[in-house]
């Protein structure tokens, strides 16, 4: 489809649509506007109507006539009269109908009585005392406007047909129509017209441009306009000119390029004669373009059969490009098919560049990224490598596979620098490994003065060989590249043909085998410091092995000395909590004594085996029972043990006293199960133990010297302890006034009496622990108030008969006394 065309197509549709748009909304809006004002006039008619009803009733009620039946029909017929001369138009007209639905008044007299009460109009009426109602009358539909007149129960209606109404809009619409069809058929006319006269300017660069493309660059378009017309075809001009331009230095360059270049650009007829021959390249061949000319291809390109084949092939209408031979040279051929104006076979044009200078250098490449994938593969496999002698194994076998030389060797530096020693070698070297060289001597030993490389390919006659009969005479050419780390160099690699070959080392040999022995060092550096790591590892080991055995040696020694001395105080020493030096401190303790009664008897009757695991399982004992309760164990005296509760640890000073009374009555329980065993064994009088506790301020701490200290307890407080243990009964616990006052409420005990202790200038009251009130099942009975000034404290269990008759006479006189007050 034609640029015009498409305008159109893409034009007329809108311009339709807009039309008919504008025709409807012009239509819709003049319909609704005059059914406003229809609505209004109708309304206007129905109010005048209700006047005329209002007046009459007016009239009757003012007289008194309201209640007259023909006075009254009298007022409706003259109303009705006014109603019928209200004019609405040429069809409109008033009517009433009363609440039941029939006509009393209506411009027909033969409608008057007419039932309407079962129409739905009616019905919309009757809810409503005013509004606007639509309604079909004799089939054809009308507006009405009515309004509820009380007094008579009238409903009166003006009305008018729609199409009276609507007859001016609906010739309207027709107008519209009408010019709307007609004005788009003139505007689809004069759209064609004007889109013909754009679109030719359009079709004649569209022509041109296709002359162009056929290769006219002398065509141009005349400029008709001074539009954007216009510009494109003044732009159309001026490309076609610079087309000129640059086809022109195109041409040129291409003569240039031809005759410089040795390329060789020919042209053949349908028949395979050669019409065009031009290029450098025939120099190269030795040919003559105008002795050439009109004869077969064959007469320049005999020799070379696959540039005659694309030739051929370009004349059966394919491109082909390929390369072919001619004697030693190598040319790149394109050929492709040569067409008349009807796209018929006329010809082939054919380009063969001289490319053999480029070939022979990607051969070069190539050879090159052959040695390079070798190195990297060699490389690959001994990079890997952390063993020092095989690696060096592995790096002198790849060099040989890369070279294919079958001898070499690698020397490295000794520690002292001062020489450097052959460590491994294949070939006439292999039997050789340990021989040594000085700086500057032999190949080795320049490589590794310089750093540099060297190579010599006339070994048998250089001066500066070192004499061995081994190989004088048999090696022809040997090289010797640098082993370093960082810029240091620390060995040399060398590589040898014999006198049975006849390769020598060159330029890219030595640069190949450079490379090589720089990633060798790498893999040197890296077995290094795999020797390195390894004997660290290997140093690292050995001291952990030594720290696990110190570790267990500590540990051993620490669970020894554990024995030696009480959890708690072993505990907090090796926490950190307690330093070890002599230091003391104040504090409010309950310290425990016992003793075995009757020890000595016991002993003399003994062997000192049977006493020894006696006094042993008897110790064990109750040593565990006090750690149980959480007691430190001061020492062991013979037969007698030291306890106190307080320090290092303490859950305050009442429940530490009730903790070691606890404690001594479970050792007394656990004495008695003993004695059944002791008996068993061949004991006859079972051990007893007497218990002392007291609860007072001792200093606690460490005592001695700095090379030898104990922990343990001085003090008032504990030789009172040991004062009770003294004076109680086998088998009995005795305790002092300030234990007793801790754990009275949860321990039975009894009064003993007052004792004189050797120390101590006053008698001291002591008690005897019976058991606690939890074990033996019983109430403690004791009574304690307390009521400002009144305090009463009684020990029911504690008291004697005698006590009791006392207590209640004071009891009785103080409450006389309060009586009277």
């Amino acid at each position: 489809m034609k640029i015009y065309g498409k305008i159109l197509l893409a034009t007329l549709p809108l311009l339709l649509i807009a039309f008919a748009l504008a025709s409807g909304i012009t239509f819709y809006l003049s319909r609704s506007a005059l059914q406003d004002i229809a609505e209004q006039w109708l309304q206007t008619r129905s109010l005048e109507a209700l006047s005329a009803a209002r007046d009459q009733a007016e009239f009757l009620e003012a007289y008194g006539l309201n209640t007259v039946e023909a006075s009254v029909a009298q007022a409706q017929g003259d109303a009705g009269a006014v109603m019928s001369g209200i004019d609405i138009g040429k069809q409109g007209f008033v009517f009433a109908v009363d609440a039941g639905g029939r006509l009393v008044q209506a411009p027909d007299p033969s409608l008057v009585g007419f039932d309407v009460s079962g129409e739905a109009w009616f019905d919309e009426m009757v809810k409503a005392q005013q509004g606007q109602i639509s309604y079909r009358f004799q089939g054809e539909p009308h507006l009405a406007s009515y309004h509820y007149f009380e007094p008579w129960r009238w409903y009166i209606v003006a009305t008018d047909p729609e199409s009276e109404v609507y007859g001016a809009v609906n010739r309207l619409g027709t107008y519209v129509l009408a010019l709307g069809a007609g004005g788009s058929l003139l505007i689809a006319v004069v759209l064609m017209a004007l889109t013909r006269r754009v679109t030719a300017p359009l079709a004649e660069l569209v022509r041109g441009a296709e002359r162009v493309g056929r290769g006219e660059l002398d065509t141009t378009i005349a400029i008709r306009t001074r539009d954007e017309i216009g510009i494109l075809s003044r732009s159309f001009n001026e490309m076609t000119q610079q087309l000129r331009v640059l086809y022109g230095r195109l041409e040129e360059r291409l003569t240039t390029v031809v005759s410089h270049t040795p390329i060789i650009l020919f042209s053949l007829d349908q028949n395979g004669a050669l019409t065009l021959l031009e290029g450098k390249g025939l120099d190269t061949l030795g040919a003559d373009s105008d002795a050439v000319i009109g004869q077969p291809l064959s007469a320049l390109f005999g020799r070379s059969p696959e540039i005659l084949a694309a030739a051929e092939s370009a004349l059966q209408g394919e491109t082909v490009n390929s390369v072919a031979k001619l004697d030693d040279q190598i040319f790149e051929i394109w050929c492709a098919p040569l067409v008349d104006q009807s796209n018929a076979a006329a010809g082939v044009i054919g380009v063969a560049t001289d490319v053999t200078e480029r070939v022979l250098a990607q051969e070069k490449l190539r050879r090159q990224a052959e040695y390079l994938a070798a190195l990297n593969e060699t490389t690959l496999g001994i990079i890997s490598r952390l063993e020092l002698d095989e690696l060096l194994q592995a790096v002198i076998t790849r060099a040989g596979q890369l070279l294919d030389a079958p001898h070499g060797f690698i020397y490295l530096a000794d520690e002292n620098e001062s020489e450097i020693r052959r460590k491994v070698g294949v070939g006439v070297y292999e039997q050789s490994v340990g021989y040594q060289l000085h700086a500057g001597e032999g190949v080795a030993g320049r490589v590794w003065q310089s750093g540099e490389p060297f190579v010599v390919n006339s070994y048998d006659t250089w001066e500066g060989r070192v004499p061995n009969p081994k190989y004088d005479g048999y090696i022809r050419a040997l090289i010797g590249v640098p082993l370093k780390s960082r810029a240091q160099v620390i060995g040399v690699l060398g590589m040898a043909y014999d006198a049975t070959s006849l390769r020598v080392f060159g330029r890219e040999e030595e640069a190949l085998l450079t490379r090589f022995a720089e990633l060798a060092s790498i893999s040197l550096d890296n077995a290094r410091l795999y020797a390195l790591a390894q004997e660290a590892r290997r140093r690292a080991e050995e001291a952990s092995e030594l720290v696990v055995r110190k570790n267990q040696m500590l540990e051993s020694v620490s669970t020894k000395l554990s024995k030696y001395l009480s959890p708690q105080v072993y505990s907090s020493i090796f926490s950190g909590k307690q330093s070890v030096e002599l230091s003391s401190k104040r504090k409010k303790l309950t310290i425990f004594f016992s003793d075995i009664a009757g020890f000595t008897e016991t002993a003399d009757k003994l062997e000192s085996e049977d006493l020894t695991q006696l006094l042993n399982h008897y110790l064990t004992e109750m040593a565990q029972i006090a750690l149980r309760h959480g007691a430190t164990i001061d020492k062991y005296v013979g037969d007698a043990i030291v306890i106190f509760f307080g320090d290092p640890e303490t859950r305050g000073v009442k429940q530490d006293a009730l903790a070691c009374v606890r404690m001594a009555i479970e050792m007394r329980e656990r004495m008695h199960e003993l004695a059944k065993t002791w008996r068993a064994s061949g004991i006859e009088n079972p051990l007893k133990c007497r218990i002392g506790i007291n609860t007072g301020y001792c200093t606690v701490g460490n005592f001695g010297s700095e090379d030898r200290m104990d922990y343990t307890i001085i003090g008032g407080g504990v030789n009172l302890a040991s004062r009770l243990e003294t004076n109680s009964e086998p088998g009995e616990i005795l305790i002092s006034y300030e234990t007793f006052s801790q754990v009275q409420d949860e321990i039975l005990c009894e009064e003993r009496g007052q004792i004189s202790v050797k120390g101590l200038a006053y008698p001291v009251a002591t008690y005897r622990v019976v058991d606690s009130y939890e074990h033996i099942g019983a109430e403690r009975k004791v009574m304690r108030e307390e009521a400002g000034s009144f305090k009463l404290d009684i020990d029911f269990d504690s008291m004697s008969p005698e006590q009791r008759r006392q207590a209640a006479e004071i009891l009785q006189r103080a409450l006389a006394r309060l009586s009277d007050s």
